[in-house]
């Protein structure tokens, strides 16, 4: 009767270890709708950096151009634009990425996650960058308007200047017999 009862333990002891192989495969399963809906949600994540990425490099290529000096204001009213269309994805996009870096639970994906928010720093640094090379474009224009206008008034000021003058210099020459007409 020991026999039976070793050969029943053993059995129950493959049992055991059969059963320990399968628990991860069991888990599984269950788990992968939820790893599936989390793959789609990094790769519609990575869809979406790629296109601010793309918006973050097209607004600093258009300040490339910058050794050629001041902007026209044109340039400078597109760029803004689109540097701004660019910036505001990004913080949507950051904002996005710290929400689901939060709720994930397996560490593949928090790695996954950290790579892509990394990617995305990148871009807000490189576009805060090319937001305050703008900013001083702007000033540039501001100030190349703000001495227009100057040298207009100096100009006007000067030629007023000059018919007071001309006014004035029968008066200083001791010439003050006024003409006919003006008696």
């Amino acid at each position: 009767h020991s026999f039976p009862t070793r050969r029943s333990s053993d059995l129950q002891g493959k049992l055991g270890e059969a059963q320990k192989k399968l628990g991860p495969y069991k888990r599984f399963r269950q788990e992968l709708p939820a790893r599936v809906a989390a793959k789609k949600a990094l790769s519609e994540l990575m869809g979406k950096l790629a296109d601010v990425e793309l918006e973050v490099e097209k607004a600093a290529l258009m300040t490339k151009s910058l050794d050629k000096g001041q902007m026209p204001e044109d340039e400078v009213k597109t760029t803004e634009e689109t540097s701004q269309k660019a910036q505001s994805g990004v913080t949507q996009l950051m904002r996005l990425m710290d929400m689901r870096l939060r709720a994930v639970t397996d560490d593949a994906s928090k790695a996954e996650l950290s790579e892509m928010k990394k990617r995305a720093q990148a871009s807000k640094t490189k576009i805060d960058s090319v937001l305050t090379t703008l900013r001083s474009q702007r000033e540039g224009l501001t100030m190349a308007n703000v001495l227009t206008t100057a040298t207009e008034r100096v100009e006007k000021v000067e030629a007023e200047s000059e018919k007071c003058q001309e006014a004035e210099l029968p008066f200083l020459k001791g010439v003050e017999v006024l003409p006919g007409d003006e008696s």
